[in-house]
Parts: structure tokens; C-alpha cells; sequence
């Protein structure tokens, strides 16, 4: 594992930041996660564009060219030991500043910072046998589902209760009964041959793994309709998996006390594990 901080690499254990950094103080930061696949980033073009978007969003100026992020985050991965695949996470925050909610009360300075690490896979067997899900109704949506803020706190939650009933994920339910995403995943499925995934104006983040299934779908002549899912609608799937940057596609064979499906991982969803399985395998 190795971090950048302050334009240098260097053993994340020993790398310090400042402590009037808002992205400490108040969580106002964002962040990315992406993975390699035979030791190279997978769409990174599509991570950067997210990131800046997201940097955007809570106007945090942000003066790092592609370029040079593409060049720390190649030179990160090849400081993971090899062979396994690596996770990078790249953070910008607004910086030190005054301890004062408000931006402009005193100068900021925007800092980079990254971690890279080896990818553990998970087990097979969520992949073979599926996994078990549960749901959480929310009075609102997140003001800024569609920004990856270092502010997680209801995704950490979210974990939490996930954990303590020995659940994949837990999947988040609007204030209209409809579903959204996971607590760091999104949602897709099957209903007699017809794939559907929420609509981003729902209430979800606009997932990188969520777009190449898109991609993947539609390069095997099979559209996915982006609409509003009910929560009832989801119980009635054929098929229903998850997506996330580290993990690919993941089948989801029980929601709450319901079977999804035939409890067992469907042919689309299979189809999608083998594609995103054999990006690893290309040379």
C-alpha cells in the first residue's frame, strides 16, 4: 500500500495532512475509486470525468490536469506489488482553511491526495451462489447523490446495519416506496427478459460499472430501460444484481424475506459476471 500526499509517495502510515484541512474537518471533499484489470486502470477517462464533475459540483477549484493525474495514479499502481490487481482512490478537498463552515472566511488551498492498494477479490461464491440483500426507507434523498463527497456518513450506516444482519448490501428506498442504489452500489433488474435499472433523477450516483453495463448490454443488442422501480416491482424480478467499481457485478438472490427470482443467479447476470471476469483475463 502506498499514499500520495503533497506531490510524494510515500508509506501511507507515516503521510500526515493538515489538520485545518476541511476534508477532515467537515467532510468538503470529494473522492474516486477505480480498478485495474491485467494491472491497468479500467476507464480511467470515465473516473476523471466523474471526479471533475464532482469537484465541480461543490466548487472546489481543481488545477491537476488529466495528464498528470493519469501519470500519479500509473505510477502508484506500479509501486503495489505485482501480480495482484490494485484499488486507487484519489481525494481532493478545498483544503486548509479557517475551522469555519464557510469557505470564504479565509483562504483555502486545495490539496490531492490518492492511496493505492491490492484488490482482495471477494469470494467466489457471491458470484456462484448470489448474495442477500436488505432495504432501508429514507424520509429524502441525499441532497448530493449524484457527488462522491468524502461526507459518508450514511453510507457508513448503512454498512453497519448491512454487517449486523449478515447482508451484502442494503438497498436504499425513497420517500415515494421507490428504489435507488445500495449503500455503495447500484441496482439493476431483469424482468421477463427486459433489464431495468432506477432512473439517476431517482436519487442515485451515476456509476462508472453502472455505464459499462450499459455499454456491455448494448454491444449484445440488448437494451436497459432506465425507469422509476418500485419496491414491489424489484420483489417480482426474475433476476436482480448489483454493480461496483471492486466487485464487477454481483447477483442478489434474496431481498428482505423474499427469493428473488429461482434463488439462483440468473442468465443475464451470469452473462455480465463472465464479461467483466474476462477483462482480466485479456492481454
Amino acid at each position: 500500500m502506498i499514499a500520495y500526499v503533497d506531490g510524494k509517495f510515500q508509506d501511507p502510515r507515516e503521510a500526515t495532512i493538515p489538520f485545518l484541512d476541511r476534508g477532515f474537518l467537515f467532510g468538503d471533499g470529494i473522492y474516486e475509486t477505480l480498478r485495474t484489470y491485467n494491472r491497468r486502470p479500467h476507464r480511467v477517462e470515465l473516473h476523471l470525468e466523474r471526479f471533475r464533475r464532482s469537484a465541480s459540483a461543490l466548487a472546489i477549484p481543481f488545477q491537476v490536469s488529466d495528464d498528470e493525474l493519469t501519470r500519479i495514479i500509473l505510477e502508484g499502481i506500479a509501486s503495489v506489488a505485482a501480480p495482484s490487481e490494485v484499488v486507487a482512490r484519489i481525494w481532493i478537498t478545498r483544503g486548509p482553511g479557517l475551522a469555519e463552515y464557510d469557505p470564504g472566511a479565509g483562504p483555502c488551498d486545495p490539496r490531492l491526495y490518492a492511496l493505492f492498494r491490492s484488490l482482495t477479490p471477494p469470494p467466489e461464491s457471491i458470484y456462484l451462489d448470489g448474495v442477500d440483500a436488505g432495504t432501508l426507507r429514507e424520509d429524502k434523498p441525499h441532497a448530493l447523490y449524484q457527488v462522491k463527497t468524502t461526507a459518508a456518513v450514511p453510507q457508513i450506516l448503512a454498512l453497519m446495519r448491512a454487517r449486523n444482519k449478515d447482508l451484502f448490501e442494503v438497498i436504499r428506498v425513497n420517500n415515494l416506496g421507490d428504489v435507488t442504489e445500495g449503500s455503495r452500489s447500484n441496482l439493476f433488474m431483469v424482468r421477463e427478459g427486459q433489464v431495468i435499472t432506477p432512473r439517476l433523477s431517482d436519487g442515485l450516483l451515476d456509476g462508472i460499472t453502472r455505464r459499462l453495463v450499459v455499454e456491455t448490454l448494448s454491444s449484445q443488442d440488448r437494451t436497459v430501460e432506465e425507469a422509476t422501480v418500485p419496491l414491489d416491482a424489484l420483489m417480482q424480478a426474475d433476476e436482480v444484481f448489483l454493480t461496483r467499481t471492486t466487485v464487477g457485478v454481483v447477483p442478489v438472490v434474496r431481498i428482505d424475506d423474499t427469493t428473488i427470482g429461482t434463488g439462483r443467479p440468473g442468465p443475464i447476470t451470469t452473462n455480465l459476471i463472465e464479461v467483466f471476469k474476462s477483462w482480466g483475463r485479456e492481454t
